[in-house]
């Protein structure tokens, strides 16, 4: 059913750039499809700035103190606070949109074009009342519902979505959206309700403090209410922003949560709540860090190709935008989150030891390297043996993705690693010791077996070793 959510508010003006997964997988995605055209909304007054009104939800019949009621305030509130603070660095001014819809539910768009600091940034929030068809509603809750063909069932949508686009390629784009959903009691079933969302980060080029900084927030806020979320989103995050038809992942990740309701819905709130209240500080220091940095041409070019693969992401695979153009959605609203400028350079080869180059390991790695939840990865690069020295001892270079960091497979400098003693010294120094240490050097023996019997014929293989973070198992794994 949460596609229908993304379908719903992209007929209005605002379409969310993130799509709603069914959670029921591709039999729900298939029904959505087929009935997508008969979600029914309104079409839009438009209002100016001064007559916002001070609720979008309808007047006498929503309380105010409902669910809806407070996640319209959050994102409001959230929109506020984000355009102030991206104000201040940029030093000029959002323009808005704003609209309402004569039986209730609205919008408000604000976008800040060719800045000082971003090409173009805009943030936007809807509310939105709809009917959906019961058949779509049957199959996304995965009950055998009768009804008449034209049965249509009310539902309820509010949503915040933004896209930044900076102008310097050393500073990053970010993506936000948090969304409630909520349909009516119908034919005697109560009403079904749940949140999702999410923020990732889309850089041009990997700075290892950036990414720590942008993932460790979002890391802190998961832990706050559930430990284990953090990887589920992170991963879940990873697998939407993927890019089949070039193998790359759009950014180097985030968060993401959709059809979350396994809860109560106060603690979903206030998670939903916290997440959106980091976004600044996520984001904003990493901008005025990297505002002013200059840059070659040759890094502007990059930029625009990487821009390119956003665009691509966004029309071909973002269900929400495609529905909302097939569906003749407001098309300004829709594509806000584009970039102001893209390029598509026929044939783009990087330097193989260039950072661009490094940039796109990470992206097109990010699934392959995930670790397994609970466990620490060392990837191994141009492992060779080491000539005799008493010591049997391999060279190595990697670097550790910690299960703390995962995807952020550039977060650790280049490692030496050595079969005896000193491995697990070193594996100490790594915040690695007892047994975790043994299984270092379990591993590190593997590689070396692995070369000495020709395995790894090439010295510069890629070599993955899953080191166990608290059973101490080893295994090494050859991509070749």
């Amino acid at each position: 059913m949460a596609a229908l959510v993304a379908q719903a508010q992209a007929l209005g003006p605002v379409a969310q750039s993130s799509a709603f997964a069914p959670r029921r997988g591709a039999r729900a995605a298939r029904s959505a499809v087929r009935v997508q055209a008969a979600v029914k909304l309104e079409a839009p007054n438009y209002v100016g700035k001064e007559e916002v009104p001070e609720s979008l939800l309808r007047p006498g019949i929503d309380d105010p103190n409902s669910m809806r009621g407070r996640f319209e305030r959050m994102i409001r509130g959230i929109q506020d606070q984000v355009c102030a603070a991206i104000e201040e660095v940029d030093g000029c001014n959002f323009r808005q949109d704003a609209w309402t819809r004569p039986s209730g539910g609205g919008g408000i768009t604000r976008v800040l074009q060719e800045g000082n600091v971003w090409e173009k940034a805009g943030v936007a929030v809807s509310v939105v009342y709809g009917s959906m068809p019961a058949e779509s509603y049957r199959v996304a809750v995965g009950r055998d519902i009768p009804f008449e063909q034209d049965d249509r069932v009310p539902f309820f949508a509010a949503g915040i979505s933004s896209v930044m686009h900076p102008w310097n390629p050393h500073c990053p784009t970010m993506h936000f959206n948090y969304r409630y959903f909520e349909t009516e009691d119908w034919k005697g079933i109560p009403g079904q309700w749940w949140f999702g969302g999410g923020t990732d980060i889309t850089p041009c080029y990997v700075n290892e403090e950036d990414m720590k900084h942008f993932h460790g927030t979002y890391k802190a806020v998961c832990d706050r209410h559930d430990p284990a979320w953090y990887d589920k989103m992170k991963t879940a995050c990873d697998d939407y922003f993927l890019i089949p038809h070039r193998g790359e992942t759009r950014g180097m990740g985030g968060i993401f949560f959709d059809d979350l309701n396994d809860r109560d819905k106060d603690k979903i709130f206030a998670f939903s709540t916290d997440c959106a209240q980091n976004i600044v500080e996520s984001y904003v220091p990493i901008v005025k860090k990297h505002k002013t940095d200059p840059y070659s041409e040759r890094q502007k070019q990059w930029q625009q190709v990487r821009r390119g693969r956003y665009v691509e992401f966004n029309l071909v695979y973002d269900r929400g935008t495609i529905f909302g153009l097939k569906t003749g959605g407001r098309i300004e609203s829709i594509l806000m989150s584009l970039p102001l400028t893209a390029s598509w350079r026929y044939d783009h080869q990087v330097d193989p030891q260039g950072p661009e180059q490094k940039f796109l390991n990470c992206v097109r790695n990010a699934r392959a390297h995930r670790p397994a939840q609970g466990r620490r990865t060392l990837v191994v690069t141009a492992a060779k043996k080491a000539p005799q020295s008493g010591k049997r001892r391999l060279d190595a270079t990697g670097y550790i993705v910690d299960n703390s960091e995962r995807g952020n497979i550039f977060a650790v400098e280049p490692k030496q690693l050595y079969t005896s003693s000193p491995t697990s010294d070193r594996a100490a120094r790594q915040g690695l010791g007892g047994i975790q240490g043994l299984a270092v050097l379990a591993a590190a023996g593997a590689i070396v077996a692995a070369v000495t019997l020709g395995i790894a014929k090439n010295p510069a293989d890629t070599l993955q070793v899953c080191v166990g973070w608290h059973l101490g198992i080893a295994s090494v794994q050859f991509d070749s």
